[in-house]
């Protein structure tokens, strides 16, 4: 298992990136959890991460009885409740992180773009999931879609399924239509700073028992632009004898 895969944050409180995760909690201890979001950031900050800990979250067995309320009793939905964060430590939960449960799906909007993969997609939407009673769908790239597909989206959001979430997810928001941005709660997500990025490696490494020089995490840090999915990749390939020195950067990711 890659290091990314093994230390993608699997909590609410482990987001890297402290806005996000303040908006999120937020959201969870209000008692009205949108269906339709918007994440829009560059690549690697983590909207795939915590798209799949909302799938988790929401099908907690801890939050099934708030979940049922917020989302399918028409009657209680002024009763405030509040969402907890899930167990990370269940099976179910980690098969969720890992991405190997259909409760959070992912669909390529970059090659899936076209007006007969909505409408595949909103005759998906209507089965209800195997497992627990929400389904997360995640349209990666969703600034791909075609105008037809834009607008036989729009209608798939205005009145969602109630066991259904979409997170659209975007790395150029100029290009979404204001119809659509107008039916989604967006979530901005900023490139990490580099100490940031600096302080997540040192935490991978110590855990990993991996001796490392301080001017190799710096060069990691300013290689990856400000994502934690390409400074960890980075740290991965450079380590290669148990220490990451900044030598073997150079070598392995060019001078």
């Amino acid at each position: 298992m890659s290091w990314y895969l093994k230390y993608r944050p699997h909590q609410v409180a482990d987001l890297d990136l402290t806005r996000v995760r303040e908006q999120l909690l937020r959201m969870m201890k209000s008692g009205k959890f949108p269906q339709t979001f918007l994440f829009a950031g560059p690549k690697g900050t983590g909207k795939t991460s915590a798209s799949r800990i909302i799938g988790a979250m929401l099908n907690d067995p801890s939050n099934e009885k708030a979940a049922q309320q917020i989302f399918f009793d028409s009657a209680a939905k002024n009763q405030k409740v509040t969402l907890k964060e899930p167990d990370p430590s269940t099976d179910f939960a980690k098969r969720v992180f890992n991405g190997e449960s259909l409760i959070v799906q992912e669909m390529d909007a970059a090659s899936h773009r076209g007006i007969d993969d909505i409408r595949q997609l909103k005759e998906r939407i209507f089965i209800p999931p195997q497992e627990g009673s929400m389904a997360v769908y995640i349209l990666d790239e969703v600034h791909m879609l075609t105008n037809e597909a834009f607008n036989a989206l729009l209608k798939i959001l205005e009145e969602p399924p109630p066991h259904v979430v979409f997170i659209l997810a975007t790395t150029e928001l100029h290009k979404v239509p204001a119809t659509i941005v107008s039916r989604c709660n967006l979530i901005t997500f900023y490139k990490a700073s580099t100490q940031e990025i600096i302080d997540r490696l040192k935490k991978i490494l110590k855990e990993e028992e991996i001796k490392f020089e301080e001017d190799a995490l710096l060069e990691i840090a300013r290689r990856a632009d400000g994502s934690f999915r390409d400074a960890v990749k980075l740290a991965e390939i450079s380590n290669q004898s148990g220490e990451l020195t900044l030598k073997k950067v150079d070598e392995m990711v060019g001078g």
